[in-house]
């Protein structure tokens, strides 16, 4: 698609103040794989970067912004519902009053093409985020947002046991390093906030 609707809400009412489209500026193919694992040449992400310039009006609540798309598959052996291959990926950002002044967001860099964890080896993933203004960012795992009609959004559960915890499994809450000794071949699925 080339064109992606974002919801503006007031970030205590949940109101919809607007939806504002972003319009798709580059698609590109991300090949994945590392040492650990050389997944086949049909498997890949498609990365899409969609932008719009909005001026939101000053609002001591703040807001978020919140766009979703019918695309997680079903190959995630460690979340329950929502695999059919129709479920909701939902993204979700939260924004202060714009009377505060300017204040620029994280930048994720690139996808991180090594996001395997081969069974019996400890693997380290960074992803290379940066903000500008130099702010605190705190890393967590949490459940994948399902359904993001509705704030909040509804979550999808992690199968219990949850069987992506199948070695030591963490994240570094100050730089984001996730470290993982997996146990069991599959494929999951990991959110981190």
């Amino acid at each position: 698609t080339s064109t992606m609707d974002v919801g503006v809400y007031d970030a205590v009412t949940n109101s919809l103040q607007t939806i504002i489209t972003l319009n798709q500026i580059s698609i590109s193919t991300v090949n994945l794989g590392d040492n650990c694992y050389q997944p086949p040449a049909s498997t890949c992400i498609e990365e899409g970067i969609f932008e719009t310039n909005v001026l939101l009006p000053d609002n001591p609540n703040g807001y978020y912004l919140q766009s979703q798309i019918h695309a997680r598959n079903a190959l995630a052996m460690n979340v329950t519902g929502a695999t059919s291959g129709n479920g909701t990926m939902v993204w979700f950002a939260m924004i202060p009053d714009p009377a505060i002044g300017q204040n620029s967001s994280p930048d994720f860099g690139d996808y991180p093409t090594d996001a395997y964890f081969c069974a019996g080896s400890n693997k380290l993933i960074q992803y290379p985020v940066t903000d500008a203004d130099g702010d605190s960012l705190v890393w967590s795992f949490t459940d994948p947002y399902d359904n993001g009609i509705a704030f909040p959004p509804s979550l999808i559960p992690y199968t219990s046991p949850p069987s992506h915890l199948t070695g030591p499994f963490s994240i570094d809450p100050i730089t984001g390093t996730i470290s993982w000794t997996a146990n069991v071949i599959g494929n999951y699925a990991m959110t981190v906030l």
